[in-house]
């Protein structure tokens, strides 16, 4: 599978054996009556593939890695970096970090902007790394309720060393 980075989605779902051609059919039909949708939002809707049969193809044809988010320990320091609201916008959320790279799992490598405005902001390159929307949401769910009982615990002894003076 190493030459088909660059080759499109549905080839690497049919070599993976995970598309065949009569279900490609009858999703580029649905596509012919849907032009605003995309083919692989349709083969998903259609649970023709799943979302992971989705990203793992995207990866091959990326070169991008995927992650495992929940067997990932996510540092509350990386989490500084991109707010909850960004995170869940976006649906991305921080994994890692180096002294000057900065590991960052989406669903949807193609929003470069976003990634380039995220290196400049945390002054790091940034490396991409797949993960399904599903997980992505669930690391946020888990990861970002730390950070907010963190700041609420703060909060409660920022507010117990004032009643005190």
């Amino acid at each position: 599978m190493g030459d088909d980075k660059g080759q499109r989605i549905e080839l690497i779902l049919v070599k993976l054996g995970l598309l065949i051609k009569d279900n490609l059919l009858k999703a580029v039909e649905i596509l012919r009556k849907n032009p605003d949708k995309k083919l692989e939002q349709i083969l998903i809707e259609e649970e023709i593939i799943t979302e992971f049969d989705y990203i793992r193809a995207l990866g091959i044809k990326q070169g991008i890695a995927l992650v495992n988010l929940a067997a990932q320990k996510i540092s509350q320091k990386v989490l500084r970096y991109i707010s909850e609201e960004v995170a869940r916008e976006h649906s991305i959320i921080p994994v890692h970090e180096t002294e000057y790279i900065m590991y960052i799992a989406t669903s949807d490598p193609m929003d470069q902007v976003l990634f380039e405005h995220i290196g400049q902001i945390s002054g790091k390159q940034i490396s991409l790394l797949l993960a399904t929307k599903a997980d992505i949401n669930a690391a946020i769910d888990q990861n970002y309720i730390q950070q907010s009982v963190d700041n609420i615990m703060d909060e409660i002894e920022e507010q117990f060393g004032k009643d005190e003076e």
